[in-house]
């Protein structure tokens, strides 16, 4: 009889409602999803934060449409005022037109889907 007892224990819907079931012991899951977590924020805002600093190459080379159209996409707000403030550096002028016409179509094409 205690054989048989040994036998339904280790059975494989047992073990499989046992590892379904029942969290393993010494697993610490808040721990371990905090570090990738901090690190995604850290480079979310640092990519953001990269998106309105332009250096010359990208200030002369700028297809202010696209800059506008990638702008929307990312969900920023207007930096048609950040982009001239960087660029006058180097002697560029935006074409803010182009930018707000990028900008449009881009919050046109990439609605905000959060509702």
């Amino acid at each position: 009889m205690q054989c048989n007892a040994k036998r339904t224990a280790s059975s494989p819907m047992s073990l499989a409602i046992r590892k379904a079931g029942a969290k393993a012991p010494g697993k610490r899951i808040g721990a371990s999803l905090r570090l990738p977590t901090r690190a995604f924020a850290l480079a979310a805002s640092l990519l953001a934060a990269g998106c309105a600093g332009m250096g010359e190459t990208e200030c002369r080379g700028a297809n202010w449409y696209d800059v506008g159209y990638r702008d929307a996409r990312f969900k920023l707000q207007n930096q048609a005022g950040v982009y001239a403030e960087r660029c006058e550096r180097y002697g560029v002028k935006v074409d803010a037109a182009r930018y707000e016409e990028g900008l449009r179509q881009g919050r046109w094409d990439f609605p905000d889907r959060m509702t």
